[in-house]
This record gives C-alpha cells, sequence and structure tokens, in this order.
C-alpha cells in the first residue's frame, strides 16, 4: 500500500488501548471526499431519469435539514439548507423541456414555482409547515418519477426480449 493509502487507513481506524484516531479533522476531510467522489462518479454516470430522482433525494435531505435547524432555532443552518433546496427546485425549472414536455412540463413548472414560494415564506416566517409540505411533494414526486423509470424499464426490457430469438429468450441452453 502506498504512503497516501496507508494515511487515509490508519485516519479511518482506531487504535488500540483506547487511543484516539491520528487526526480527526483529516479523518473526517478524507471521508469527505470520498463521499464527494462517489456522488460525483454516481452523478457522471446516471441517466436522466436518474438524475432527477437525485435531485429530489437531495432536495427532500435539504428538506429534512432545515426542518432539524428549524427545531433548534438555528436560523443560520435553517437559511442554508433552505436555500440549497430552493436552489435544486431552480435546477429541476430550468431541465423542464416546455416544448417537448407540454402539458406535463407546465404543470411540473407550476408545482415547482408554488415550492419556491413555499420555501421561502417558511424561511421568512420560520414556519416549518411550508418546509413539510414541500418535502412531502418532493417525495411524492420521487416516487413517481422512480415507478414511472420502473415501468419504462420493465417495458424496454420485454420488448428487447420479444426481439430475441427464440433459443436466446430460453437462456440459450444447450442440452
Amino acid at each position: 500500500m502506498n504512503a497516501k493509502g496507508s494515511d487515509a487507513s490508519q485516519n479511518l481506524l482506531l487504535t488500540t488501548s483506547g487511543e484516539k484516531l491520528k487526526s480527526s479533522s483529516t479523518s473526517h476531510t478524507s471521508l469527505k471526499n470520498r463521499n464527494h467522489r462517489y456522488r460525483k462518479a454516481q452523478i457522471e454516470t446516471a441517466s436522466p431519469v436518474q438524475l432527477v430522482l437525485l435531485l429530489y433525494e437531495s432536495a427532500i435531505r435539504f428538506c429534512d435539514q432545515a426542518l432539524e435547524a428549524m427545531a433548534q432555532k438555528n436560523l443560520s443552518e435553517q437559511n442554508t439548507n433552505l436555500l440549497k433546496a430552493e436552489e435544486i427546485i431552480g435546477e429541476l425549472i430550468g431541465a423542464l423541456n416546455q416544448d417537448a414536455g407540454g402539458e406535463l412540463a407546465v404543470n411540473l413548472r407550476r408545482i415547482y414555482l408554488y415550492m419556491l414560494e413555499k420555501l421561502v415564506l417558511a424561511n421568512l416566517y420560520d414556519e416549518s409547515e411550508g418546509v413539510q409540505q414541500v418535502r412531502d411533494m418532493l417525495r411524492s414526486l420521487h416516487d413517481s418519477w422512480a415507478e414511472a423509470a420502473q415501468r419504462l424499464l420493465e417495458q424496454t426490457t420485454l420488448e428487447a426480449g420479444e426481439n430475441l430469438p427464440e433459443t436466446a429468450r430460453l437462456g440459450d441452453r444447450h442440452v
């Protein structure tokens, strides 16, 4: 193992005799870097539908963190997390294709704008109900997108299977 890998391993492992980590701040940074690299790879290899699902998941997470901050009366964290959720919803609005999406895109845009308004007002007046409502709406949309993606995958798989020769559909079993 190279020196760099060895240092990273040492930072993540507890030593014997109750000693502390070699460097807790280095350990935390190393973990954050690995999470960042994982997330980056996940995003770079995701399909458009998977990207939408990831955006929903992130917005939900930021709403949850904002609700925690609200409960703790931590206005700075509340603001930071609500702004992040708002930014993601702005990305969702920007990703809508009004021409190809037709009425669905128009309706989604209206929903997203409503969510933005609720988050801004919730942040302004410290009202957790608005954040909870947006979080619930995001979860519902996430679940709908995930279900649609699953159905599309199943349909595509069935269609691909129908186009295979009979021996391939049976698993290419040879006697």
